[in-house]
């Protein structure tokens, strides 16, 4: 009995251990090429396959956990075939190679071992090159190449003369990319502190203002500058935050009120008079704003519609010029005219009348006398 559960356990293991490797994640934009002259041999770990011709292109499925084998489709099944046998197919960096970006960007090495560089985009299928970019050190890159999700990607460097790709992962935080901005925290109890990157979270340091501004992010992480201190912040809550938008323009009137949260529960001053301010933060209906030292929120301040106004001719006189005896004479002159055009006109249709009744009268008496000729 104890054979057979051995048995079923070892197959059980070779079985998980077959699909783990199949799981192994393939940077979907590298395209391969077989590199060897002589082809490259394919098989399915117990029988060869085929041979792969050299200089086809093939596109791999996933790695093999011994790192010298990958897994490509070869008529119609999973076949393993040799990393020595396949290099991978070199793109240029142009606007066209998918790579570049609107932009150029920056980011902050943070990996206390620094960031290693590669000869392409992939450190699983290129070899490295002799540099590592120290942490602390701040490079400028123009051409991205994403590797699993947004997160993580591959980024084309130059340092100290050597150029080519290195990986970030803002999930990772090897590194943070370089971007001035404001947030609002909301809730000052979810704020984390952290003094370095990775360190851990300092409970003696409180943030106490609301609004900071930032240089650095990671994935989760923001760098602040606060109390003349580098520190890095994240939140327990994603929600408990506010980021910056562009500069509204709020119109107050006197008695509009400042509220201490973004509600009208707590009111903590109110317009003497009328104001004009600017809000960078808008959240839930209200706005952030700071005046006269206070800081609080305001209700979306309703446009007024300006007055219809009517122009007042009560009072004004039309005045009616009066007509010359020139304009008369030639006014009547026309109406005698066209009096006269009328009347011809229905003389014209009396008359026109007058001879088809005449005309109708005598076709009748023909029409009789040629009736009496024929009775006859």
């Amino acid at each position: 009995m104890k054979k057979y559960i051995f048995m079923l356990l070892l197959f059980a293991t070779l079985f998980l251990r077959i699909n783990v490797q199949a799981k192994v994640l393939i940077n979907p934009n590298i395209e391969f090429y077989v590199s060897n002259p002589d082809g490259a041999e394919v098989g399915n770990g117990t029988a060869q396959l085929g041979v792969v011709p050299a200089q086809t292109k093939i596109k791999l499925l996933s790695k093999e956990t011994d790192d010298d084998h990958y897994l490509i489709t070869y008529n119609g099944q999973e076949a393993s075939i040799k990393k020595t046998d396949i290099k991978p197919v070199e793109k240029t960096l142009n606007k066209e190679s998918g790579y570049g970006l609107r932009t150029e960007e920056t980011v902050k090495v943070l990996a206390s071992e620094g960031l290693q560089i590669y000869e392409g985009p992939s450190k699983d299928y290129y070899d490295k090159v002799n540099m590592i970019i120290p942490s602390g050190t701040e490079v400028t890159y123009k051409y991205k190449d994403y590797e699993l999700n947004k997160e993580e990607y591959y980024i084309y460097v130059s340092y100290e003369g050597v150029s080519g790709w290195t990986y970030i992962s803002l999930k990772d935080e090897n590194a943070a990319l370089k971007k001035s901005g404001k947030f609002l925290i909301l809730k000052l109890d979810d704020v984390n502190v952290r003094e370095t990157i990775k360190g851990a979270y300092n409970k003696n340091i409180k943030i106490e203002d609301s609004v900071l501004s930032y240089d650095y992010y990671t994935l989760n992480q923001y760098n602040v500058k606060y109390s003349d201190k580098s520190l890095w912040v994240s939140f327990n809550n994603p929600e408990a935050i506010v980021f910056s938008n562009q500069i509204k323009t709020l119109n107050m009137k006197a008695g509009d009120t400042i509220y201490e949260s973004y509600n009208d529960s707590m009111p903590i001053y109110s317009f003497p008079e009328k104001v004009s301010l600017n809000s960078i933060f808008t959240y839930n209906g209200y706005n952030y704003v700071e005046y006269n030292e206070v800081k609080g929120w305001v209700k979306e301040p309703i446009k007024e519609e300006e007055p219809i106004v009517k122009p007042d001719v009560s009072n004004k006189k039309i005045d009616l010029k009066k007509p010359t005896t020139i304009e008369i004479v030639v006014v009547l002159s026309l109406a005698i005219v066209l009096i006269l055009s009328l009347t011809s006109l229905l003389a014209l249709v009396l008359m026109e009348k007058s001879a088809k009744k005449q005309q109708i009268k005598n076709e009748a008496v023909v029409n009789k006398e040629n009736d009496d000729d024929l009775n006859i």
